[in-house]
């Protein structure tokens, strides 16, 4: 079972730290945190997998050509697309700023004046202040937050969703110790908590608002809060917390 850990950072910081992530981590990041004295251990609770689809395919050639506006609030979208479009269409984009923006920039190429946020509201109101006609297209996974869609809605902005990969739970018990667990998304969220139960006291780092909110319904642990959209910036206050700065 997960360990139980204290509350009070004096105790925390006199045991090893060694951290669960749910979710894949880039390598430079963990030999980072190795430096700093904690250990992460990668064991995912999703799998992502590209739609493969006669009609998603015929949609993506119907509009290779067109002059479009592709949204994205997950790299994976970005990844799937490129799989599925290896020849990049000449769209403008708009994207979450880190990870997603720099894969997006990988795909299409640098672009002057992208729409960009935090997280898909502070996206979605950028897209509603620039005020731009163009035909809007959100591609996406099969679990996509509601946020981004419903804001543009809600602000007559019209938009289209393409979901071009699965986001399937991934069964896993675990029964090593850990000091904290890492979580991405509030799909690894519901996937961790369908097979292993919630330990009092387990500290819990989330990697975004939405994120927070589906812990909030599993624990009443403390929560550490990541609201920047990258994994430097995350693992930063991870070591901020253990005063491993």
């Amino acid at each position: 079972m997960v360990a139980w850990l204290s509350s009070k950072k004096s105790e925390m910081q006199t045991l090893p730290i060694k951290l669960l992530s749910t979710k894949i981590l880039e390598a430079d990041i963990i030999l980072d945190a190795k430096a700093s004295d904690i250990d992460i251990e990668c064991i995912p609770f999703i799998q992502i997998t590209t739609l493969q689809d006669t009609d998603l395919n015929e949609k993506l050639i119907s509009i290779s050509n067109k002059k479009i506006r592709a949204i994205f609030t997950s790299s994976n979208a970005v990844k799937a697309l490129q799989e599925l479009l290896p020849k990049p269409p000449e769209w403008s984009y708009s994207t979450l700023e880190g990870r997603t923006l720099k894969s997006a920039a990988s795909y299409f190429g640098p672009q002057k004046n992208t729409v960009t946020g935090h997280d898909g509201l502070s996206l979605a109101k950028g897209l509603v202040n620039e005020g731009d006609r163009v035909e809007k297209f959100f591609f996406c996974g099969n679990k996509r937050l509601d946020v981004l869609p419903d804001y543009l809605k809600e602000h007559g902005v019209q938009l289209e969703e393409v979901i071009v990969y699965k986001n399937e739970k991934i069964k896993k018990t675990i029964t090593e110790k850990y000091s904290g667990i890492l979580f991405f998304s509030p799909s690894a969220v519901k996937s961790f908590y369908s097979e292993n139960p919630n330990e009092v006291g387990t500290l819990l780092f989330a990697f975004g608002e939405s994120t927070k909110k589906a812990l909030q319904t599993y624990s009443r642990n403390e929560i550490i809060l990541n609201d920047e959209p990258n994994q430097a910036a995350f693992l930063e206050k991870i070591k901020k917390y253990f005063k491993h700065e």
